[in-house]
């Protein structure tokens, strides 16, 4: 930024800065892009508002979305990472309870997170169904 104290670019292949050892940040850290390979397990790798339609309305820049019809979910994509079972958690929040869904499913496809919903109809059978949701990925 213009206002800044002290500003760091760099014009070649590398860091700008590398940190050996300890840093501390007295106020409000703000990250343009998305964190590489965080020492800290408690970081988020990846974060967003998905709406109903599969649309990302905010989030992390390194996530995209798509609904899709055929199967009812949702396909996030989080640039740079191949999305697994095993080595990622993510905790999904739906954003309305008139959303009538019952539980919330992440699994992966192709590199990619799936969500979907799954409610129980009055008649005693289960369906998909979409909701707009919260949700926050983590890289063991």
């Amino acid at each position: 930024s213009s206002s800044a104290a002290l500003n760091l670019s760099n014009t070649g292949g590398g860091e700008a800065l590398h940190v050996s050892g300890s840093a501390v940040v007295d106020g409000d850290l703000t990250v343009n892009g998305a964190i590489s390979n965080p020492s800290f397990p408690l970081m988020p790798l990846a974060f967003g508002y998905i709406g109903s339609d599969g649309n990302k309305i905010s989030g992390s820049s390194n996530v995209s979305s798509q609904w899709h019809s055929g199967d009812e979910s949702y396909r996030i994509t989080i640039s740079g990472h191949s999305y697994n079972d095993y080595e990622y958690v993510t905790l999904v929040t739906l954003m309305y309870d008139s959303c009538g869904n019952d539980s919330a499913h992440g699994a992966q496809s192709d590199g990619k997170l799936l969500v979907d919903f799954i409610s129980l109809h009055p008649d005693g059978y289960f369906y998909r169904s979409s909701c707009p949701f919260q949700f926050i990925t983590f890289k063991q």
